[in-house]
């Protein structure tokens, strides 16, 4: 019987600490959606092109972009493949009009002011 109890012991252990990981996967899924919008809230109290925007992360894995444009200027003198290597960072569509990609990256950054 002490081994099928021992046996039973390691099987609860070893739910616990699947249970315990699966817990911390989604700790971090959540303190990645808080950090996103945050960001992107702090982006839609921007007022006026010179203003700095926030980096968002990409919500699958917090990463954030390289080569990120500092301001709304930048935002709005980004071109062709800068605003496409943005979309395919965060894994979004890729418009045909730069004006498209610029809608399309404004609202997943949260920016009002473009």
């Amino acid at each position: 019987i002490r081994d099928a109890l021992n046996q039973r012991l390691d099987e609860i252990q070893a739910e616990l600490y699947i249970g315990m990981d699966e817990l911390q996967q989604q700790q971090n899924l959540l303190d990645r959606r808080l950090l996103l919008e945050t960001q992107r809230s702090m982006n839609r109290s921007i007022k006026n092109s010179k203003e700095t925007i926030v980096p968002v992360i990409r919500m699958e894995d917090g990463e954030e972009p390289r080569n990120f444009p500092a301001t709304i200027q930048e935002f709005l003198d980004a071109r062709g493949p800068a605003l496409t290597r943005l979309l395919q960072f965060y894994r979004l569509a890729e418009p045909n009009t730069n004006a498209q990609r610029r809608a399309s990256l404004g609202q997943y950054l949260g920016l009002n002011y473009y």
